[in-house]
């Protein structure tokens, strides 16, 4: 032999008996290289990786399953211990309390669900819109080491979501159940809950259902849940927190924590809630508007029947015109009925409010509903000033931005074509109002008062309500 080849041979030799001294030297743990050679082994007898191999920070891979296997069969998030609770316990550096002993730059795309992990900042696998600042909480948390602050200055809605490449998979047709905690002391801001859908490419699809509630002020943590049906074709799930504003408004801070997904099939009573959820104002057994026409046209009200397959209808529900003083908080509140799951905003045979001056017989102001957005979980889309709490969008700014009528209308149109017309204070002999349905006029007097309208199509005056129903209690019997 070569006596140069000899010569490397033995120090070849004697530098692998130097490898365990220098990781000693080097203040590597002295079990570091055993875990890194039994994760070895592991990836030489399963190759392909399971669904939920512990990774090195303790967390579950639950998402790395998504390359191919929607089964992903212990569900990659369906058991609420493998993804809310993933991590907890299984890292000294995340519970350690050290803010930069958790941040972590490995690799793993898993949302950490329980605002354990953090990257560059920013819990991992999440994402944060523009003016949504997230910050890791340590001193005040529901579990573990840290919890997530939320803090906006924005009266745009504002998201923390789980990004598409981090999203969790799930099968389309199987039930689901969203929940996560919240601390909210802060009058100015309120969030609620979503998910969003994606396919086996990771584009979304469907319709994101949003929880019909929202968070209130409160000393304490309180749980939010959603249950909901994805659509087929879904292979992966990403919750999602919307943060709103609340009159008068300059930033909020919220506090979550504690995030999960799970079957609600776990239990009877869960299969009911779930249930309650996703079919949430989308009863078509029946004329939801109250009215006994069976006709598919726009009557008088502009209210038809939703019922036959599956359609939806949107209709004026809410109007809030002339407040004690100078009008502040006006607002047209928009309520989608039938079938609403999957649709768009302008996907209900409306897609632009007008609001009609009948002293000209000519409208004064314009807007346009947003194409593409989901309708809400809730039904309600509210559109008003900029003191309207929990908004779905901006009207415009500064007061009066309603006329007071005498009379004045409202008319809901559909590429270019009147389809709903309402008007209040008294008839119009303007062309575009004729046959419209004449809802409650307001006065200036307090207490304050908008024009609402029941559930069986009745109208009434009652406190103002952006949002949420007409107490049943104002309501006439049929």
């Amino acid at each position: 032999m070569d006596p140069s080849l000899k010569s490397f041979g033995l120090w070849m030799f004697l530098l692998a008996g130097l490898v365990p001294a220098c990781e000693i030297g080097l203040g590597l743990k002295p079990g570091a290289r055993q875990g890194a050679d039994a994760g070895a082994d592991a990836m030489m007898a399963d190759p392909g990786g399971s669904d939920l191999d512990a990774d090195s920070d303790g967390d579950a891979d639950l998402g790395v399953d998504a390359y191919g296997d929607s089964e992903a069969d212990s569900h990659a998030g369906k058991d609420a211990d493998a993804v809310g609770d993933a991590g907890k316990g299984s890292d000294a550096s995340l519970d350690g309390g050290s803010s930069d002993a958790a941040e972590d730059s490995s690799t793993d795309t898993a949302p950490s669900l329980d605002f354990e992990r953090w990257t560059l900042g920013a819990p991992a696998g999440f994402h944060a819109m523009t003016h949504l600042q997230v910050s890791r909480e340590e001193s005040t948390v529901h579990g573990g080491s840290a919890a997530c602050l939320l803090t906006w200055d924005s009266t745009s809605n504002q998201d923390l979501e789980v990004a598409p490449e981090s999203a969790l998979a799930w099968k389309g047709g199987e039930k689901i159940r969203f929940r996560a905690w919240v601390l909210d002391n802060d009058p100015q801001g309120r969030v609620r809950i979503g998910l969003l859908y994606y396919d086996s490419s990771r584009t979304k699809i469907g319709a994101a259902p949003w929880k019909n509630q929202y968070s209130s002020d409160t000393a304490g943590w309180q749980l939010l849940e959603l249950s909901d049906t994805p659509p087929e074709g879904t292979a992966f799930v990403a919750p999602v927190m919307r943060c709103y504003d609340v009159a008068p408004f300059t930033s909020a801070a919220v506090l979550t924590d504690d995030w999960s997904l799970e079957e609600p099939s776990q239990d009877a009573g869960a299969d009911a809630a779930a249930d309650a959820d996703a079919d949430a104002d989308a009863d078509t057994d029946a004329d939801t508007d109250g009215d006994t026409d069976n006709d598919t046209g726009p009557d008088s009200g502009g209210d038809t029947d939703p019922d036959a397959g599956g359609a939806c209808e949107v209709v004026l529900n809410e109007l809030e015109y002339d407040e004690p003083g100078t009008d502040t908080a006006e607002f047209v509140e928009l309520r989608f009925l039938g079938n609403i799951f999957g649709k768009s905003v302008t996907g209900c045979g409306a897609d632009r409010v007008v609001l009609f001056n009948d002293s000209t017989c000519s409208s004064y102001r314009e807007i346009d509903l947003p194409a593409g957005v989901p309708i809400p979980e809730d039904g309600f889309w509210v559109i008003g000033s900029e003191n309207v709490s929990l908004r779905d969008q901006l009207m415009g700014a500064g007061s009066n931005l309603i006329q007071n009528g005498a009379p004045d209308g409202i008319l809901l149109y559909s590429a270019a074509v009147v389809v709903k017309r309402y008007v209040y204070e008294g008839q119009s002999a303007c062309t575009e109002l004729q046959g419209a349905m004449e809802i409650p006029g307001q006065t200036n007097d307090s207490p304050d008062v908008s024009s609402s309208r029941c559930e069986n199509g009745d109208w009434v005056l009652a406190a103002p309500s952006p949002g949420i129903p007409t107490p049943a209690s104002l309501c006439p019997d049929r």
